[in-house]
């Protein structure tokens, strides 16, 4: 009678295992409802899987050619039901809410994203990797997204003495405070952000309260796939950052996206602060 249990036991934990996550000879057909999961997925080699993927998904250029089914306001349910995918992968936080509570209601299957820093991201990745069949390639890239970004800090953690102000918007004044996934990029560089608080924010802020504070770089992420309109500040000459042309505008796509490609921009972003730095 105990065999009897015991093997039981084995047999629906085996199934749960099975409900839970692919093995990496499986090939689960996915969505993604958030750009960075997009771009996630295909750096996972499991692009070919994916049936749709949300609006903005940019890269890599595949990636445009799949079918919409989300923005950052709707997720297109009926559309997804059709479709009948694996698995939903969503960015939480990033993706609507109540859309994704739909497709819970409707069980189909929902991973979700999340990550509010580098180290969560590559949790977020190697367990994704789990769940889509593709554990030995998370593992390889998350190594490598490690290495690249340990070496990053080490070459410019000398950069400790600058502070910059970050520009996500211009009109109104828009900056990115302390913990924002900005703020963590610039103080790869070793730059000190001119707003600390509050935590984790977008706040607007008047532009007496940024000109009458020192600064030594000003950084505008700009979107290449959409570029909009930047603050000229070469009017505020007393400043260092304009003074010594210490303004550099980083790929939002790229800097803005809790994906592999942000270490990349970062590393890019490093270098263009140390030579502004250094005139």
């Amino acid at each position: 009678m105990k065999t009897f249990v015991v093997s039981c036991l084995l047999i629906l934990f085996s199934a749960f295992a099975s409900a839970e996550s692919f093995s990496d000879s499986a090939k689960p057909t996915l969505i993604g409802l958030a750009p960075n999961v997009v771009e996630i997925i295909y750096a996972l080699g499991a692009g070919p899987q994916l049936m749709g993927a949300s609006e903005h998904s940019t890269y890599p250029e595949d990636a445009q050619r799949l079918p919409q089914v989300s923005n950052y306001l709707n997720i297109d349910i009926e559309a997804i039901v059709t479709m009948n995918p694996d698995i939903v992968v969503v960015w939480k936080g990033g993706t609507p809410e109540k859309g994704i509570q739909k497709l819970i209601d409707l069980n189909i299957k929902v991973f979700q994203f999340s990550a509010n820093n580098f180290s969560e991201m590559l949790k977020e990745i190697k367990r994704l990797g789990q769940q889509i069949g593709r554990n030995q390639a998370a593992k390889e890239l998350t190594t490598a997204l490690q290495l690249k970004y340990d070496a990053i800090k080490v070459q410019f953690k000398s950069n400790v003495s600058l502070i910059g102000f970050v520009e996500v918007w211009p009109n109104p004044l828009t900056t990115a405070t302390q913990g924002t996934i900005v703020d963590q990029a610039i103080s790869v560089c070793g730059v000190k952000n001119l707003f600390q608080t509050p935590i984790n924010s977008y706040p607007q802020v008047s532009l007496e309260s940024v000109i009458t504070q020192p600064m030594d770089v000003i950084i505008q992420p700009v979107s290449k796939t959409a570029p909009a309109q930047v603050m000229d500040w070469s009017n505020y000459t007393h400043l260092n950052a304009v003074m010594n042309g210490a303004i550099v505008s980083p790929d939002s796509d790229k800097l803005l996206r809790w994906s592999p490609r942000w270490i990349d921009e970062v590393q890019l972003l490093c270098q263009s602060i140390a030579r502004v730095a250094s005139k």
